[in-house]
């Protein structure tokens, strides 16, 4: 991508993060229903600044005029799982900060 263009894209914050490299991905854990999912990850935006992200398909969603609500459920072996996924994304996002901030 051009260095300007790049420039541009990475004022919106949701184009910064969405354009951005993913540098980690976990693996995907299943909620209760067979396409029900939570998945983490380690993206680089546009802007060089580092997120976690959570990609989610819901088991199931309800809410009033039209904004729904969205829930993925997990039993305890997937919530464990989980929070380990989520700790390790942590941890190599404080590496990567480190190492970043070492350039």
């Amino acid at each position: 991508m051009f260095d300007w263009m790049k420039r541009a894209v990475s004022k919106s914050p949701s184009l910064n993060a969405a354009m951005g490299d993913v540098l980690v991905e976990a693996q995907q854990v299943r909620g209760q229903t067979a396409d029900g999912h939570l998945q983490w990850r380690v993206k680089r935006g546009l802007d060089g600044r580092l997120y976690v992200g959570a990609k989610i398909k819901a088991d199931a969603y309800a809410g009033e005029e039209g904004r729904p609500n969205n829930f993925i459920n997990f039993d305890l072996q997937a919530a464990e799982k989980l929070r380990a996924e989520l700790d390790s994304c942590i941890e190599e996002l404080r590496r990567l900060g480190a190492a970043q901030q070492t350039v």
